[in-house]
């Protein structure tokens, strides 16, 4: 797993471009396979630090799913990239505030789980501080631009509705 994380730390720009782009093709298929490969990025902390902490990349990764991805009039792709956003967003912790269920420590363990699994927690930290950090720091740009005025203005509303079933 170290010799992926620092592959793609060598070439983060490149590769994530790919997945962004692969975000914006008229196939399914292509982009859900680009958000499957996105999401496993960000499971990485280095890689989801990447992400977040570079004013840079949050208007070119994180923005597109605000602004584009979640609008996808297929349904497929709309989801696919809610879960990259919700990911992004929350550091990869579900709605109920536990990891995710690959992470979760089962009820017969060995050191070496609980070593690993507090291993998993801590790093599970740091993201969901990194997360808090970056919506802190972009918050007018989140919410203030592009959630608030979305989702108050009705006008939007029936006008990215009627948009959406013309295509």
């Amino acid at each position: 797993m170290t010799q992926f994380v620092q592959y793609v730390e060598t070439k983060f720009v490149e590769i994530i471009n790919v997945l962004m782009t692969l975000h914006d093709q008229p196939t399914p298929d292509m982009a859900l396979h680009g958000g499957s490969i996105f999401r496993s990025i960000l499971k990485h902390v280095s890689l989801y630090q990447m992400l977040v902490t570079s004013n840079d990349h949050v208007t070119n990764y994180v923005y597109p799913f605000l602004d584009k991805f979640v609008h996808s009039p297929n349904f497929d792709m709309s989801i696919d990239a809610m879960e990259s956003l919700r990911m992004l967003m929350t550091g990869g912790v579900s709605s109920s505030g536990q990891a995710p269920p690959a992470q979760q420590q089962s009820s017969e363990s060995s050191p070496q789980d609980e070593e690993l699994q507090l291993q998993l927690q801590q790093q599970q930290q740091i993201m969901q501080q990194l997360a808090a950090e970056c919506l802190i720091q972009h918050y007018p740009d989140i919410f203030e631009q592009r959630f608030n005025p979305k989702l108050l203005d009705y006008k939007y509303q029936m006008n990215n509705t009627n948009n959406n079933a013309a295509d």
